[in-house]
């Protein structure tokens, strides 16, 4: 695992600017908030990917497995009824089933890392919330947000989902990218 954290250090060392003080200059994997996701992939195979909802302003879809060599998967987020599929969010993902207390642990060397790439950046904290989008209230998130002043904001989180909500939701770290325009969306959603 200590492998694993090295290399998603080293994806942001090497792939941000050393004075970028603007989300759209950073990638994970390649991809940046901004991109069209159509230049990734075809609006065909977009149009077979499983999409999720964000409460009906974003969709999302999962990439499929083995398109990261980092992560387990990459998460995108664009707007709905958006011909040009605008990335507004992008995460890597890790998956650790039944194992919230080392992905929390990951997740405190991850912010450490990560706060020596984005020095500037303010943090915000939230921690072990009821995850919104569980309405028994037993699924719980952890989430670090490095608010750029360029704009944007990068992130670190755990999520930690009750076994009775879908068989298909897996425990996960997440190392995130996202738009302000998006982040304030989903803080106003999440944790009113």
């Amino acid at each position: 695992m200590k492998k694993v954290l090295t290399i998603i250090i080293l994806i942001f060392i090497f792939q941000v600017p050393s004075k970028a003080d603007n989300i759209r200059d950073f990638q994970i994997e390649g991809i940046s908030i901004g991109d069209s996701l159509l230049d990734y992939m075809s609006e065909k195979e977009i149009k077979k990917i499983k999409k999720f909802d964000y409460s009906g302003k974003y969709k999302g879809i999962v990439l499929p497995e083995n398109t990261s060599s980092q992560y387990n998967d990459i998460q995108l987020v664009y707007k709905n009824n958006d011909d040009k599929y605008t990335i507004h969010s992008l995460a890597g993902r890790i998956f650790f089933i039944d194992n919230i207390k080392n992905c929390l642990s990951k997740r405190k060397e991850i912010e450490k890392e990560i706060s020596k790439v984005f020095p500037s950046a303010s943090i915000k904290r939230y921690e072990k919330i009821k995850h919104a989008y569980d309405k028994s209230g037993k699924s719980f998130a952890w989430h670090t947000r490095f608010v750029l002043k360029g704009g944007g904001q990068a992130s670190v989180d755990c999520h930690d989902w009750s076994k009775k909500i879908e068989k298909n939701i897996a425990d996960k770290l997440m190392v995130g990218l996202g738009s302000s325009e998006f982040y304030k969306y989903v803080d106003n959603e999440a944790y009113r």
